[in-house]
């Protein structure tokens, strides 16, 4: 099992199981104190990235911000702290993560996620319709009905994801209460 970007060409590799169980997508995290709301308050600023990421090419291209970009996210983040940039682009959730460990309570993530990326499992591609690939399709199916990614969230004080709402909404048993 591996958890993944559920991309075409991974598919040509890996079997990834449906429904996909998670999505992210690109965002910021800045200072409280700067303000932002829009991603066109990045135009012309320097933004602080990891080397690689897609994220630095789409925000640099579509919103004019000058990335820096950095060899790990450690390194990414700590000049933010230090006031070399007035925001650090990379994965919402990693951003979530990062907000909730209570170590950057005078940042926040003020911009909606762009570009979602859904988060697949991935299995043998040989074993995707199996036992196997059906099994976790199954215990994907079941995480979304019962709400239990939505309440990890909850527990680890992750802000809530629309997608996990909606994929709820569409596993629910359509005879319950009838």
């Amino acid at each position: 099992i591996a958890t993944m970007s559920d991309r075409v060409d991974r598919r040509k590799i890996v079997g990834i199981t449906q429904p996909n169980y998670y999505t992210s997508g690109t965002n910021i995290m800045s200072p409280k104190a700067l303000g932002l709301t829009s991603w066109e308050d990045l135009r012309g600023k320097p933004v602080c990235g990891k080397q690689g990421a897609f994220y630095n090419k789409i925000v640099a291209e579509r919103y004019g911000a000058k990335i820096t970009a950095f060899t790990g996210n450690a390194e990414s983040k700590q000049a933010l702290r230090d006031k070399k940039c007035i925001a650090w682009v990379y994965d919402d959730s990693s951003i979530m993560s990062d907000l909730s460990s209570g170590n950057w309570d005078d940042f926040e993530m003020p911009l909606a996620s762009e570009d979602d990326n859904p988060w697949g499992l991935a299995v043998p591609l040989e074993e995707l319709s199996c036992v196997f690939g059906n099994f976790m399709t199954g215990m994907t199916y079941n995480w979304h009905q019962s709400g239990r990614l939505i309440e990890l969230e909850k527990k680890h004080g992750i802000q809530a994801t629309n997608y996990l709402v909606i994929q709820k909404f569409r596993s629910k048993d359509w005879l319950e209460g009838k």
